[in-house]
């Protein structure tokens, strides 16, 4: 025979699992669909981002580039001035 506070267990722990059940129903009846939820015309705006992006790292390391030849350059010419 269960005692008193072993049924009041077993009561909180079904509680428990239809909560989570329900939880549970009401998540796969409302989860995300990409598939559904993104329209045609949002893969062309993230394309074009991408493209920028790739284009501003070619201009961004070509700039660096310059700007370590340019520096470069100068401390050589200061360092055959000194000499």
């Amino acid at each position: 025979m269960i005692s008193t506070p072993g049924i009041l267990i077993l009561k909180i722990q079904n509680a428990i699992i239809n909560a989570l059940n329900q939880t549970q129903a009401r998540d796969r009846m409302n989860s995300f669909d990409p598939a559904i939820n993104y329209g045609p015309n949002d893969a062309g705006i993230s394309a074009f981002s991408i493209a920028l992006v790739i284009l501003a790292l070619i201009v961004g390391s070509w700039l660096l580039g310059t700007g370590y030849t340019f520096i470069a350059n100068t401390v050589e010419k200061l360092i055959k001035k000194k000499k």
